[in-house]
């Protein structure tokens, strides 16, 4: 159900998007956490000298934390893109023209009341623009 308050999430939602998508690529380009750890060995062939190897890999418990943050980030972005969606289409099933400018100018595009009731109206007469919103959700 879509609500003057959702409406007024639009842009937010829409900014949350952009930075949770920017966030979920910055988690795959993340510098890996490395295990380093060292052992002893010898060479295959004569003289057989001990040494110390040092080995080094990406942890088992980093990888996961970084799948299990991915998950939650594709899931936060799918959510937040079908709240989108829906506010688009009840935008959409607007059938009274004037509202949905009202709704275009003022929630999507964010202008105040007195510039969307201008580019609607002619003339800066914002209460008449927020009366009409308002009683087309009462």
């Amino acid at each position: 159900m879509v609500t003057i308050k959702t409406l007024e999430q639009y842009r937010k939602l829409k900014s949350e998007i952009t930075q949770t998508v920017k966030r979920l690529d910055d988690s795959k380009d993340g510098v890996s956490v490395y295990c380093f750890d060292t052992v002893k060995g010898s060479s295959q062939v004569l003289p057989y000298q001990e040494k110390v190897i040092t080995i080094t890999g990406v942890s088992q418990r980093h990888i996961y934390t970084v799948k299990r943050l991915e998950r939650i980030l594709k899931n936060r972005i799918i959510r937040l893109q079908n709240t989108v969606l829906e506010i688009e289409g009840f935008i959409d099933t607007v059938e009274h023209s004037e509202i949905r400018q009202i709704i275009q100018y003022r929630y999507i595009q964010g202008l105040s009341w007195k510039v969307t009731a201008r580019k609607i109206f002619g003339y800066p007469c914002e209460d008449r623009a927020r009366k009409m919103i308002i009683r087309f959700f009462a």
